[in-house]
């Protein structure tokens, strides 16, 4: 049965988009784009069909799909009217969306607004939220890294630890010929998007200001340069203690050609299906280990991204109509049912609470490890990033890396990073 979707006013700010071609002839006014991974066309698509076929007003528009993934709506959307009228995007780019008036805002006390705050987890309303309003409809919120490994030859009680895991990693390099590698944690700390996250683990954090009506950055503060950030240092410095142990490569996948001695990897919840399909029954995930730096004792920090669905007030216009089509149908692909097929083809970790009670999340391995990481504080929400935070500890990595900063002029290395960091503008 059909349903005639109610009306409502939104304030708008303006989005950028870049739309795709318009035959002659064809009402522009008629056309809705939607833009997303090529990846997930299948299920976009999916949704749009279903959408259409239970709405009545969203049945008179053409529906198109635009491949655009979602770190790439500032590069490929220069023309806000001109561009797709919903978009997914990462959320560490609604503060810049937001500043380019790429994005529409939502009242929390408006129907969406509500239905926003109902239905999604707290975490995932810190993504959504800018300025007092909801930016977004969130659906995803596993953005980040966990550790796998393989369950034959290391055990919960193994990983739990950093000291532990290293331990074992030694025990079992023990036994094998002279001339073999030892086995080894793939840990890519010489990348930002992991050494940053180490640096949270004792408590260091930065925190960025915006004028909230133009979006401007006014300030970012750190304290990287603290007690708090020279114990993370000291991190960074025991991987390079351990280098025989821990290896710096990227999206490694356990016991695969060429990396038969790599038995667990810190990587991303993007190589669930790679990681299943090298090990097996021997699929394992842990949250990150535990570190004991100067008799005190962390989980390992990380960050964690979402992903977001976004409507273009700029190509909408003041039609009205058309925005209740847009933000009905962004809450539809959002909400539960979306989510959970979501997960069924691509694994992903939704952030709609109901989803998160069915047996598919609580059965997902990847999936309960990245919210019980979440759980232990130490996952920064990836949301509002100050520029110069990777180019700073980049180079505090590759000073470690290098031999070229050691624990005598660690605080030294940090005070300098932490001033950089600062600079962002």
């Amino acid at each position: 049965m059909r349903r005639s979707l109610k009306l409502f006013t939104v304030s708008a700010a303006l989005l950028l988009g870049v739309g795709g071609l318009v035959s002659c002839g064809e009402d522009e006014s008629m056309i809705i784009e939607v833009a997303g991974p090529g990846s997930q066309q299948a299920l976009i698509q999916e949704l749009i069909d279903d959408f259409k076929a239970s709405n009545e007003d969203a049945a008179k528009y053409t529906w198109r799909f635009r491949d655009m993934g979602e770190d790439q709506v500032e590069s490929q959307v220069p023309d806000p009217a001109k561009g797709p009228e919903v978009f997914h995007f990462s959320s560490d780019k609604l503060a810049n969306l937001f500043k380019l008036n790429l994005l529409q805002g939502v009242s929390k006390d408006s129907t969406y607004g509500k239905w926003i705050a109902e239905n999604n987890t707290e975490t995932a309303l810190g993504f959504a939220e800018f300025a007092g309003k909801y930016y977004a409809y969130p659906y995803a919120e596993d953005n980040t890294y966990v550790l796998f490994y393989d369950s034959s030859k290391l055990t919960v009680e193994d990983v739990a630890t950093y000291e532990g895991l290293i331990a074992k990693l030694t025990e079992l390099s023990a036994d094998l010929p002279a001339d073999a590698k030892k086995y080894q944690v793939a840990y890519p700390w010489g990348t930002s998007y992991y050494s940053t996250g180490v640096m949270f683990t004792y408590g260091a954090r930065y925190n960025v200001e915006y004028d909230t009506t133009t979006g401007a950055l006014t300030n970012v503060t750190a304290d990287f340069d603290t007690e708090k950030g020279l114990k993370a240092g000291k991190v960074l410095l025991q991987f390079k203690k351990d280098e025989a142990y821990v290896v710096d490569q990227g999206d490694a996948i356990p016991t695969q050609s060429g990396s038969e001695n790599i038995i667990a990897s810190v990587t991303g919840t993007w190589n669930v299906s790679k990681l299943k399909e090298q090990l097996g029954d021997n699929y394992a995930v842990a949250t990150l280990p535990t570190i004991t730096i100067d008799g005190d004792t962390k989980t390992l920090g990380s960050f964690l991204g979402a992903k977001l669905m976004g409507v273009n007030a700029a190509a909408i216009g003041t039609d009205e109509t058309k925005s209740a089509v847009c933000h009905a149908f962004a809450q539809y692909a959002t909400g539960k049912d979306a989510q959970i097929k979501r997960h069924e083809m691509y694994g992903t970790g939704g952030t709609n609470i109901e989803f998160r009670q069915t047996d598919a999340f609580k059965n997902d391995p990847a999936q309960q490890a990245v919210a019980k990481q979440t759980e232990l504080g130490n996952a920064v929400l990836q949301t509002n990033v100050p520029g110069k935070l990777w180019d700073a500890f980049t180079a505090v990595s590759a000073d470690i890396k290098s031999g070229t900063t050691t624990e005598a002029n660690l605080a030294d290395a940090l005070v300098t990073a932490n001033n950089v960091i600062q600079t962002s503008r």
